[in-house]
């Protein structure tokens, strides 16, 4: 009788963890299938002359480096024409134009012909305009303004993670997700700020319904529901490459629709729930007005102290659909596109080259 008792509260535990769709996910869900790689693709390469490392991003010939070897500065910029270092900026440390910490380049845009950035200072709770044509032009860390965005009191210590601007009046802030205990945590969503006049939040975007609990992987909570966001250059949809399931959502930030498309049948929310190794699928994002691509790694995590060989990037529509699937002829650790010029761009864990091809041959090839 005792053995009846333990079997049915095994049996009826799992089930707790067995998530559906419609009980996680926001919005709804379309299936799609994988696409098969034709060919190893080659890109060609640019060494730089000085010490490049760390997260990039990069506009017609300029690429810019969040740079943690660099002992005085958080960044640093290079010329694509000449490969030559153009200047270092934000100073780190805690005194006066000092900085502690700071975020990637979540975005760029222009306005008023100058070339800005949108970064994020989680010490100070504030959000940065960051005017790259005058900082270029003055060897100095220009910043046109700061967004006071605190997170430690407001959001109950959930941080910002993404920041993506839709216009000149409207923000979107990502808040991660933070643990509860070490088996389930927080959900991440989005915050909507206006910037018109005075600075305020006006809505929340809820992308999940409620959070996940697996009693039985040591994988990190925070990460169950973990995703690579880029926006749209023209504000209009965010992209999400998530994690732990081959899915990538698409959000309308005019609708506030959230719509998933997920590759194959064999994983959805309750394996996140149910299994004790999760495998990891999508690993970086970025986007063009045309197409998101996203780096696929599609196994179990890595152990620490080996390096993965990376190499597949999915390329998907806005509508969803996956288009083309290339695999490189390196290790990719992380991509960025040129909306200027159509360049896709990559680095390696093996190289301190920067890798590139052009989005047309790209296409062409496929």
């Amino acid at each position: 009788m005792k053995y009846l008792y333990y079997l049915i509260a095994i049996i009826t535990f799992s089930a707790c963890n067995k998530y559906t769709d419609d009980e996680i996910f926001n919005g709804e869900t379309k299936m799609m299938r994988d696409l098969s790689v034709t060919k190893e693709i080659k890109f060609k390469e640019i060494a730089f002359n000085e010490n490049n490392y760390g997260f990039f991003s990069v506009y017609d010939t300029l690429a810019l480096f969040m740079n943690p070897k660099l002992n005085t500065h958080h960044y640093n910029a290079f010329s694509l024409r000449t490969h030559d270092e153009i200047g270092r900026y934000f100073k780190k440390g805690l005194g006066p134009n000092e900085y502690l910490s700071l975020s990637p380049i979540f975005d760029f845009y222009n306005q008023n012909h100058d070339l800005k950035a949108l970064l994020y200072n989680a010490n100070d709770e504030e959000a940065y305009i960051w005017n790259i044509t005058r900082t270029i032009k003055e060897d100095s860390t220009i910043i046109d303004n700061k967004i006071r965005l605190p997170w430690r009191k407001d959001n109950n210590g959930a941080c910002y993670s993404n920041l993506f601007m839709k216009n000149n009046n409207t923000l979107f802030a990502k808040v991660s997700s933070t643990p509860i205990d070490n088996h389930d945590a927080t959900l991440p969503y989005y915050q909507i700020w206006e910037l018109a006049d005075s600075i305020k939040k006006i809505d929340d975007l809820q992308i999940y319904k409620t959070t996940i609990r697996n009693n039985q992987t040591q994988v990190l909570p925070e990460t169950f529901l973990y995703s690579h966001d880029a926006m749209k250059p023209d504000g209009k949809k965010i992209a999400q490459a998530l994690l732990h399931i081959p899915q990538l959502n698409i959000i309308d930030t005019n609708t506030k629709q959230i719509t998933g498309f997920r590759i194959g049948n064999n994983t959805d929310f309750s394996t996140i729930g149910t299994k004790k190794t999760l495998n990891s699928y999508f690993v970086r994002i970025h986007v063009d007005d045309e197409f998101i691509y996203t780096l696929f790694w599609g196994k179990d995590n890595w152990e620490v102290n080996t390096i993965p060989t990376i190499d597949q990037i999915y390329i998907f529509d806005w509508e969803g659909n996956l288009r083309y699937k290339i695999k490189a002829k390196h290790s990719i650790s992380d991509i960025y596109v040129d909306n200027i010029n159509r360049i896709l761009y990559t680095t390696s864990i093996d190289s301190d080259n920067i890798y590139y091809i052009e989005l047309d041959k790209l296409i062409e090839l496929n």
